[in-house]
């Protein structure tokens, strides 16, 4: 699958030892990803992955499966204490998403986000990140569009 791929594809060692296609912008295992749903498409070919919950209800069952959000949320800090921070990520996700009001997962999914945004040696990734901490601490910001201006209307049809 695509991200079994990612996950153990190297580059050849002449092309590791440039600067150029270091993942400054961009990951090989985010490209990987990418041509491989291009190419193949989201459908690994296991049946469970046809018709899955979407993330809330998923969350929510898997909160539960594994004795509630508190009982989570102290695994996640056991992953994140032994250095497993991308696992962590995914237990306090599962929590955030079946309880968006939990301060305690929020806040230490946010150090999560933290720690991985500060390890991130691309751009993107950091960015997603460490956005994604600071919307779990300040929530998510609204952007004022000013939709009036003349420039605007200059710049739409008449059906727009």
């Amino acid at each position: 699958t695509g991200p079994e791929i990612a996950e153990t594809i190297e580059l050849p060692p002449a092309l590791e030892k440039c600067w150029h296609v270091r993942g400054y912008y961009g990951s090989l295992s985010h490209n990987v990803k990418a041509v491989y749903q291009r190419y193949l498409g989201w459908f690994d070919g296991n049946p469970a992955h046809l018709w899955e919950h979407p993330p809330v209800e998923s969350a929510v069952r898997y909160v539960d499966c594994m004795g509630g959000a508190d009982a989570v949320i102290a695994k996640a800090r056991d992953y994140a204490g032994a250095g497993d921070l991308r696992f962590a990520a995914t237990l306090l996700n599962h929590v955030v998403f079946a309880d968006a009001s939990n301060a305690t997962a929020r806040a230490e999914l946010a150090g999560v986000y933290r720690r991985l945004g500060h390890g991130a040696e691309n751009g993107p990734w950091r960015n997603f990140y460490l956005m994604g901490a600071k919307e779990l601490e300040e929530g998510a910001g609204t952007i004022a569009l000013e939709t009036t201006s003349p420039e605007m209307a200059m710049a739409l049809t008449v059906e727009q």
